[in-house]
């Protein structure tokens, strides 16, 4: 009987050594930084570009190349080549507070921070095609951030309320909402049907279920102060704006390494 106990509780022990084990997938961490892991060191960065100015906002790609805009700097939009980092075309901005950018597969949007207002830019020149306003228009300090399109619709974050929108792009009605992952939502991305946040407060890069906002996984951004995000492919462009770098993370889903560990003769394998 006593062998059967000791053999027991060295299984307890196994699956609770590996139910502790943190798994990283993508550079995303599934669970809790525990056990003095560096955060900073859990999100792989592939690439990085320096921005055509400091201080890069909103941030989009059309598939080929990045567009960027500065937060507060010059009111012009730049097309960047993302295997040279080399400024191919620029357009002018409607403002200067370019908080968000996305892509629609023709046209870019804009959102400007502190009208509270989303335009609709023809990429070719920056003529301004249409206008809807962001849901903060009209306050004080609209707190207007982040821009992502899902192939119908427009996603923004509004870091000012913590809050997510789904909007129409025809006239800006609120379509859904959810509480954002973190206190300081400044970038929304989208891919294959989840989102991609960064939070400038928590310094985190969270993906997100669209129609539930529960958080699938989170990622330490490698700026500590990450702005608007865009997922071309299921990695994530992130715009740093303490280091004014554009970053390449990894945020997709390459093959998990799997350990072994093995306590006496009870042996587990988990990932």
């Amino acid at each position: 009987m006593r062998l059967i106990v000791i053999a027991l509780l060295g299984l307890s022990l196994c699956l609770a050594a590996a139910a502790s084990a943190q798994v990283y997938i993508g550079g995303f961490l599934n669970g809790e930084v525990s056990g003095g892991v560096n955060p900073r060191d859990t999100c792989p960065v592939l690439d990085t570009c320096p921005p055509p100015e400091g201080s890069p906002g909103g941030l989009t790609t059309d598939g080929t190349y990045l567009w960027v805009a500065h937060y507060f700097g010059t009111a012009r939009i730049y097309k960047i080549d993302p295997a040279s980092c080399t400024v191919v075309h620029s357009i002018p901005a409607p403002g200067n507070s370019n908080a968000g950018l996305a892509w629609d597969g023709a046209y870019l949007w804009d959102v400007q921070e502190q009208e509270g207002r989303i335009y609709k830019l023809d990429p070719a020149d920056g003529t301004i095609l249409h206008v809807i306003p962001a849901p903060s228009f009209g306050e004080p300090d609209p707190n207007a951030a982040g821009l992502a399109w899902d192939g119908a619709y427009l996603w923004h974050a509004d870091y000012g309320h913590q809050l997510i929108y789904k909007l129409d792009p025809v006239d800006g009605t609120i379509l859904a909402i959810f509480e954002a992952p973190g206190p300081g939502p400044s970038g929304v991305g989208y891919y294959d049907g989840v989102l991609i946040i960064s939070d400038f407060f928590t310094d985190m890069i969270y993906k997100v279920d669209p129609s539930t906002g529960a958080v699938l996984a989170s990622c330490p951004s490698p700026d500590t102060h990450p702005w608007d995000v865009e997922s071309p492919d299921g990695d994530t462009w992130n715009s740093g704006m303490v280091t004014n770098t554009l970053y390449f993370v990894q945020t997709g889903t390459p093959p998990v390494a799997v350990r072994e560990a093995s306590w006496g003769r009870i042996k587990a394998i988990y990932r």
